[in-house]
């Protein structure tokens, strides 16, 4: 994803005018700093928990699936 955005904004770079640079490194910093507390958070639950809960979810979610969409 990172080299995919970078490489579309290295072709558009004359698009771009300060404000949209702003918005960018703003989105990409809050993006960042949620997403470490995303991990963090989910690692210190997998410490604790095991994926039962996760896998009984899933496959009740998948047969839901398979009995509306057959």
């Amino acid at each position: 994803m990172f080299a995919a955005t970078a490489y579309d904004i290295y072709k558009n770079h004359a698009l771009f005018n300060f404000g949209d640079w702003q918005n960018i490194m703003v989105g990409f910093i809050t993006s960042f700093i949620f997403a470490v507390i995303g991990i963090k958070a989910l690692l210190k639950f997998i410490t604790s928990h095991t994926f039962v809960p996760f896998g009984i979810y899933r496959i009740a979610v998948g047969v839901i699936f398979l009995i509306f969409f057959t």
